[in-house]
């Protein structure tokens, strides 16, 4: 049985974000050692391009272990969307999913918390950050009313930054998306229960999120 939003205990990483980052790495070490870019083309891809988004899926998870914290002391009710970010912030500030081993990293290729003060969002440029969004339709909810938790989108990605940031969530355009390596990259999102855009349970990245939550896994009886 699954832990309850609740009483879930949190992730201490992203693992699919990091695969992503150390697959990436190993692939830019091997045009090197090639001669097919300098390193320090290399590193500015990595600084630039890979770790912020690496940086920002992991703060849409840390966020909303912040919003279950805030839940948990709500008698289980997610904040109000219209200051739904002032009141998650202290426990945002109390959150960490990074890795001692990502902390640790070389200058540049380290994953960077979002600032707790602002701006909450994804770093697209050297000053351009878009923003996160709470899904206003889940304002004030009790997260044991949210029936498919694996499927109801819980925070969003969108196009200008700002503070308690809120809408009803529908799928956007990714023809205006952020771009990865010269193409869209779809948009940013993280249902209630499961895995952000990188993982299985949440989907593709940048595609919406599943009609219906996974199906159990029966075990098979022995004959």
């Amino acid at each position: 049985m699954e832990n309850s939003p609740t009483s879930r205990q949190p992730a201490s990483g992203n693992k699919v974000l990091v695969i992503v980052l150390v697959v990436f790495g190993v692939l830019c070490l091997g045009m090197v050692a090639l001669g097919v870019v300098g390193f320090m083309s290399c590193r500015n891809v990595l600084q630039n391009t890979v770790m912020p988004m690496v940086s920002c899926g992991i703060a849409y998870e840390e966020v909303r272990e912040a919003m279950f914290a805030y839940a948990k002391d709500h008698d289980g009710k997610l904040p109000n969307a219209a200051t739904w970010e002032d009141d998650v912030r202290p426990y945002f500030a109390k959150v960490d999913l990074i890795t001692k081993e990502n902390k640790d990293a070389p200058s540049g290729f380290r994953i960077r918390k979002m600032p707790v003060e602002g701006p909450w969002g994804c770093k697209i440029g050297p000053e351009e950050y878009t923003g996160m969004a709470f899904n206003k339709d889940l304002s004030g909810k009790k997260l044991a009313d949210i029936k498919d938790a694996h499927s109801t989108v819980l925070l969003f990605e969108v196009e200008k930054s700002g503070k308690n940031l809120s809408e009803p969530y529908a799928p956007r355009s990714t023809m205006n998306a952020p771009q990865l390596f010269g193409e869209s990259r779809g948009w940013m999102w993280i249902p209630v229960e499961g895995k952000n855009p990188f993982g299985s349970k949440g989907g593709k990245f940048g595609e919406p999120p599943p009609l219906t939550p996974p199906a159990p896994v029966e075990e098979k009886k022995p004959d």
